[in-house]
């Protein structure tokens, strides 16, 4: 499989992910890819799913299925794989319990669902969610929406290199605060020691960290830019987990 990899030529890629506050799984994360022969990745992926079945490490039971084209959207149809884990409650039911409840939490009752659609030049994916998440995908795809057209994102990509090999950009203290609120959402009632204020303050005003690499002859360049507000985020952080930890200490010595 992997000379047959080899053999492919591939393009540009584009990936992003994020956190959503929802039964069906917080995990959403997107790929564009281009490649030479979109229908050959297809039969890769095939033959290497059927090699991975099914397997055990440690206790863990991984089940992967796999359904081609089955489902449609407009013209295009997507190829549906579901990576399910069971976990072994007789050697520890607690560990077993907790790692259920993640995997829930991350990926929804269904487990891991990717939606891969293979398309003239291009494979594109789309991590967790449901059929509606595919079609964010899509409508992106179609330029029907432009994640590059809000204002925190522009303001970051025009600082960085005008033109690069490689651009990264996160938006941390969004991210902190989407983890926080859902610890909020499936956390123990009482016992989450913050507030949707303190999340409120650690998201503050939308910005972006940004990356960004060029290769020309034999040197590199980069440049990356930290926004005030990024900074301001993360600094409440960890002034916020110093405050928890600080508080745990009072109700316990021992702590």
């Amino acid at each position: 499989l992997l000379n047959e990899y080899g053999k492919l030529k591939f393009g540009s890629m584009a990936m992003s992910f994020g956190l959503e506050n929802t039964p069906k799984g917080v995990l959403r994360a997107f790929s564009i890819v281009d490649v030479d022969n979109p229908k050959m990745v297809q039969k890769l992926t095939q033959q290497g799913i059927q090699v991975m079945t099914n397997y055990e490490v440690g206790g863990i039971k991984a089940k992967t299925t796999y359904e081609p084209e089955a489902e449609t959207y407009g013209n295009r149809k997507a190829d549906v794989t579901r990576l399910t884990y069971e976990y072994d409650k007789q050697t520890n039911p607690f560990q077993a319990q907790i790692q259920s409840q993640i995997n829930e939490i991350l990926y929804g009752p269904d487990g891991m669902v990717t939606r891969t659609f293979y398309t003239n030049n291009v494979v594109a994916q789309s991590i967790g969610g449901d059929k509606t998440t595919a079609q964010e995908l899509l409508s992106a795809m179609d330029g029907k929406t432009n994640a590059g057209n809000n204002p925190a994102f522009q303001v970051t990509r025009k600082k960085l290199l005008s033109k690069a090999n490689f651009i990264g950009m996160i938006d941390v203290p969004g991210v902190i605060a989407s983890g926080l609120d859902i610890a909020r959402q499936f956390g123990p009632v009482g016992q989450v020691p913050f507030n949707d204020n303190d999340v409120k303050a650690i998201r503050g005003e939308p910005s972006y960290l940004g990356t960004s690499i060029a290769v020309e002859g034999l040197g590199l360049h980069a440049k990356t830019v930290v926004p005030v507000q990024q900074m301001r985020g993360i600094a409440r952080f960890v002034r916020l987990m110093q405050e928890i930890r600080q508080e745990q200490k009072n109700a316990d010595p021992a702590f």
